[in-house]
C-alpha cells in the first residue's frame, strides 16, 4: 500500500504546474475572443492590437497574470466584456 501511494505522489501533477496550465488555458481563451471579435485593418492600433500582442507575448513568456490583463483591456477596448 505505501508503495502505491508513493508511485501516485511520483507521477501525480504538482499543484503549480495545474495553476500554470489553467493560467495558460485562460490566456488562450482571451486571446482567441478578441481575435474573433476584431476588426483588422486602419485603426487596428486604436482597437487594443497592441495590447493584444503584448499580452499574448507575455503569456508565452511565462508572466501570465500581466498577459491576462492585457488581453482583458485590448478586449475592452472593443467594447466587450471579457469572458469569465
Amino acid at each position: 500500500m505505501l508503495k502505491l501511494l508513493v508511485l501516485l505522489a511520483a507521477v501525480a501533477p504538482e499543484p503549480l504546474q495545474l495553476a500554470q496550465a489553467a493560467d495558460t488555458a485562460r490566456c488562450e481563451r482571451l486571446a482567441a475572443y478578441y481575435d474573433r471579435y476584431a476588426q483588422r485593418g486602419e485603426g487596428s492600433q486604436r482597437n487594443g492590437a497592441f495590447d493584444r500582442a503584448l499580452g499574448g507575448d507575455r503569456c508565452k513568456a511565462g508572466d501570465t497574470k500581466a498577459g491576462e490583463a492585457l488581453l482583458e483591456k485590448a478586449i475592452v477596448t472593443l467594447g466587450f466584456s471579457p469572458p469569465k
